[in-house]
């Protein structure tokens, strides 16, 4: 994205022009169109973020429109390609110009990255998206295994209660089948003791006194 400093909005009650400044101000790399021989130092533009400004300035050599550039970088940003040549003039017309500023642009972009003032930064914003990812995951986790720990809970007591019905349903069957098995029938009834015969019921060890006998009698 660019950035054009004319076309930026502007704010009539602001004499400052923050907004302006505040888009210019925190980009890295920074185009300077230079007409004629207008004087430029980086120092003019206060950034932390700015470390590399591509000046350009129109030249007429034989009557034709060329291109004078210079890189100017902070002290810790090392040189990248395509190098410019000294002394040399770019003519407007050629069809690898466009080319040419584009790739040396998103090159000193990145040369700026590698030095110590982002490495800093993006040391730190990794840091920061890495605890973020660790603590989400560690909450996920834990809501995982709760839910795993809880629907095995489920199936233990579900299991539990169908084990429970079928025990159930077990004795009833037993039950309806015991009191199937039964004949309708009366059941033949002991003997009393009155059918006994005395030698049965000396016997069993019982005494029994008939009418009209003494119990000297049976002794």
């Amino acid at each position: 994205m660019f950035h054009v400093s004319t076309l930026l909005p502007f704010t009539h009650s602001d004499s400052s022009q923050i907004q302006r400044k505040r888009h210019i101000g925190n980009d890295i790399v920074t185009i300077v169109f230079q007409e004629e021989n207008t004087p430029f130092h980086p120092s003019m533009i206060k950034s932390n973020f700015l470390h590399v400004f591509l000046v350009v300035q129109p030249v007429q050599v034989l009557s034709r429109t060329c291109y004078k550039m210079i890189i100017v970088t902070r002290d810790d940003i090392e040189a990248f390609p395509p190098m410019l040549q000294r002394n040399v003039v770019y003519v407007r017309t050629a069809e690898q110009l466009k080319q040419f500023i584009l790739t040396k642009l998103i090159n000193a972009e990145y040369a700026a990255y590698r030095c110590r003032t982002f490495a800093l930064l993006q040391e730190r914003t990794r840091c920061s998206y890495l605890k973020t990812l660790c603590e989400n995951l560690i909450e996920k986790s834990y809501d995982l295994l709760c839910d795993e720990q809880k629907r095995a809970s489920h199936r233990r007591l579900s299991m539990l209660s169908n084990s429970t019905k079928k025990r159930y349903f077990s004795n009833m069957k037993k039950m309806f089948t015991r009191s199937n098995s039964t004949p309708d029938g009366p059941q033949p009834s002991r003997k009393s003791d009155q059918s006994m015969t005395d030698k049965e019921r000396r016997k069993n060890g019982k005494k029994f006194i008939r009418p009209g006998k003494s119990t000297n009698a049976d002794s």
